[in-house]
């Protein structure tokens, strides 16, 4: 069966060329940054001695080929800070095995637009759903290390079965990050002032 997606190194070069040059400017960490390190480092301190695992979740069909719009999932993003800008997908790990916790965001990094997914991958490529952030802008937005989507599962894959706790099968995992997020922080009590404010004024 012939497919209808070309692959030559002609029309490669043709869609990738002739793009305007991306925007470069310098990404500022954002102020949510460092109070979920503080949440991530409680969630450190009450399980030591295990790699923590806290994914954002995939896309859900609305039907047919049409998404809901997406959101991730609340403690990942209570954790990371990354919000309504999260890239689908995403893990976060936190490897509270050593003295000093060491979190580590995975996440689908824009492939280019020299690359087959570009054009050819309706559901991720940047010619259909626009660009994604690179390893380092989400790196410095967040304050935290990042590492390609395509990596995490080596690294699952060296770490002892024992030592891995996923929130989407643990729930003792999963009652601690719903509560943490019950005693607010001064980010968050802030933005919640901010929400009550447009909303009398949208009134």
């Amino acid at each position: 069966m012939r497919s209808r997606t070309p692959h030559s190194s002609q029309f490669l070069n043709y869609i990738s060329s002739n793009w305007a040059a991306p925007e470069k400017r310098k990404i500022k960490t954002a102020e949510v940054a460092k109070f979920a390190a503080k949440r991530r480092a409680a969630v450190a301190a009450e399980f030591a001695g295990n790699v923590l695992v806290f994914e954002a979740g995939a896309f859900k069909v609305r039907s047919n080929d049409t998404d809901y719009m997406y959101r991730p999932h609340s403690a990942f993003a209570h954790l990371t800070g990354w919000g309504s800008d999260t890239v689908a997908d995403s893990i976060l790990v936190i490897d509270a095995r050593e003295a000093k916790p060491v979190s580590t965001l995975y996440f689908r990094e824009t492939a280019g637009r020299d690359s087959d997914e570009f054009f050819a991958n309706s559901a991720i490529g940047e010619f259909w759903v626009g660009k994604r952030p690179s390893l380092k802008q989400v790196s410095a937005l967040l304050d935290i290390q990042t590492h390609s989507l395509t990596s995490y599962k080596s690294f699952l894959k060296a770490i002892p079965k024992d030592k891995i706790r996923n929130l989407n099968k643990d729930s003792e995992l999963e009652v601690f990050v719903s509560e943490l997020r019950f005693i607010k922080d001064a980010y968050e009590i802030a933005e919640m002032r901010k929400a009550v404010a447009a909303s009398v004024k949208g009134f």
